[in-house]
């Protein structure tokens, strides 16, 4: 998948961008066999903190943030607000591993 630069496309450090106060818990997941086992921590954020995944110029949501200062694709975004909890869904990494 390429990047799309017509809109800006990343966000930054993920760790960095929510509060790690609230009901909400943000979770990452890799969903790539290849990154089998690699995992970033879950941040907790107030509701309103979820707009800072969207492009406030186009209104879309971003396509790739940093982990560990290294860029990588959002595939998808899922919002359960039952359960309070968001789900980034992470494509193949090509990171190391460790």
């Amino acid at each position: 998948m390429e990047f799309n630069h017509k809109y800006r496309s990343c966000v930054p450090e993920y760790l960095g961008m929510f509060s790690n106060s609230g009901d909400v818990v943000i979770k990452v997941k890799f969903t790539d066999k290849r990154d089998k086992g690699r995992s970033v921590a879950s941040v907790r954020a107030e509701w309103y903190e979820l707009k800072k995944l969207f492009d406030p110029d186009s209104g879309e949501p971003y396509m790739s943030m940093y982990f560990d200062e290294y860029r990588c694709i959002i595939s998808k975004i899922e919002i359960d607000p039952m359960k309070k909890v968001v789900v980034l869904s992470v494509g193949y990494t090509g990171l190391p591993r460790r």
